[in-house]
């Protein structure tokens, strides 16, 4: 949890917080990861720090319901590099929207993301362990029926 004691620290003038490096990392890993969506989220004007802060900070407990966030939270801190795998459930969320993201308007995308749909959180811990290993985007389309994990 030392990681995460930073993002409530004063940054240094001219400095980035740490929520506010963690929200430019994800945007980043997205960039890299499947450019044909960040293009699209840039293009229709939708800043990261809208939704990813909120992800971020309260470790998706907003999106989730309290017994899936828990899943996710143990995932996180079982994972050794919190923020990074952090990082990588909220690619996986984007992954999982993905169609619907591409589909949609600017207000579609706000209203998406800032109201996450139902996700087994077991699920998206997969993807993200796909996406972290790098076996997922190829061609940018995640496998809806990913084998499970034992």
């Amino acid at each position: 949890m030392e990681e995460v004691k930073d993002w409530f620290r004063r940054p240094k003038a001219g400095q980035l917080d740490m929520l506010q490096r963690e929200v430019k990392a994800l945007e980043a890993s997205l960039l890299v990861k499947d450019p044909k969506l960040h293009h699209h989220l840039i293009g229709l004007g939708i800043e990261f720090p809208l939704f990813a802060r909120r992800w971020l900070q309260l470790w998706l407990t907003r999106e989730f319901e309290l017994p899936e966030a828990i899943v996710l939270w143990d995932s996180i801190l079982a994972s050794g590099v919190r923020l990074p795998w952090l990082r990588y459930l909220c690619l996986g969320m984007l992954s999982l929207q993905r169609d619907a993201l591409l589909a949609s308007s600017s207000q579609g995308v706000l209203n998406l993301l800032l109201h996450y749909p139902s996700t087994e959180p077991r699920f998206l811990v997969r993807v993200a362990d796909q996406l972290r290993s790098g076996s997922i985007f190829d061609n940018c389309v995640v496998d809806k029926k990913l084998p499970s994990i034992k």
